[in-house]
């Protein structure tokens, strides 16, 4: 079990689960509100679970765009500059043990031991994105057209 902010609780309650992909688009969202204010449009390739995040967050006008296997936000406010965001592949994959037991988990062959593995395993991601450093967590860069 780990601790989470209180806000990022409300959000996997409502949800159904935090998860890392959660975890993900409510530091998004951090940065959007910090960026834009109330005001502005996010494009995005990304999970779901992310989208989730964002949409509750904030009244910003979200596109969707193909995912492409990748965390990718492009933040544009009503005035200034695009900000792209990209999470690094190091907190975005959840790696092959992960990916196993959620094999596993959805055939419902996983042992009572494996389902305690898997949560351990989701905990230390979303403990790592959620105490990650903006700079470690984003390779960002701000550009002059603002085209999405």
């Amino acid at each position: 079990m780990i601790l989470v902010d209180l806000e990022l609780k409300m959000l996997a309650d409502q949800h159904g689960h935090l998860c890392p992909n959660l975890a993900i688009g409510w530091r998004v969202g951090l940065l959007a509100r910090q960026y834009m204010a109330n005001n502005g449009a996010i494009t995005a390739e990304c999970l779901s679970c992310a989208l989730d995040a964002l949409r509750a967050m904030g009244p910003w006008k979200i596109k969707v765009d193909p995912i492409k296997g990748r965390h990718l936000y492009r933040l544009l406010p009503d005035k200034g500059q695009l900000l792209v965001l990209e999470v690094p592949l190091d907190f975005a994959w959840p790696g092959e043990d992960l990916i196993n037991l959620e094999e596993r988990l959805s055939r419902c062959e996983a042992t009572p031991e494996e389902m305690a593995a898997y949560q351990v395993l989701i905990d230390k991601q979303v403990s790592r994105i959620l105490t990650a450093s903006d700079a470690d967590l984003f390779a960002c860069e701000k550009l002059n057209n603002p085209h999405l």
